[in-house]
């Protein structure tokens, strides 16, 4: 069975982000939001006995996103920049189990010092 699971990421906002966007001298981040669409499959294993194990693949992550922020030499904050952006490039850890008889992405995480995006 396939799925596509949509999730907003609230925790993408941090040092590691600004570097990946190569934003040197920002001095304040008024914003950001960051969403990600999770394909994945779930697969049964199954024998005449019955289920032998149910476990997730996902097949595809793609991550957006957008950041608003001040730079350094803008003292006042006067002008506000904006820039959108894409996770490219990040190997894939899938971390699904079934709780209470489901099986959902609820989590993303991204951990760019390994370049690693977690699903749980």
């Amino acid at each position: 069975m396939e799925f596509t699971t949509e999730l907003n990421i609230e925790r993408c906002l941090n040092k590691d982000l600004i570097e990946y966007l190569n934003l040197k001298g920002v001095s304040y981040i008024q914003d950001q939001k960051a969403s990600a669409r999770i394909e994945w499959i779930c697969d049964i294993e199954a024998r005449v006995w019955g289920i032998k194990s149910i476990s997730s693949i996902v097949k595809k992550v793609s991550i957006i996103g957008e950041v608003e922020y001040y730079f350094d030499e803008d003292e006042e904050c006067e002008e506000l920049q904006t820039k959108e952006f894409e996770i490219k490039g990040f190997s894939i850890e899938c971390d699904l189990k079934a709780v209470d008889n489901t099986m959902y992405p609820s989590n993303v995480e991204i951990d760019f010092k390994n370049k690693k995006i977690i699903i749980t």
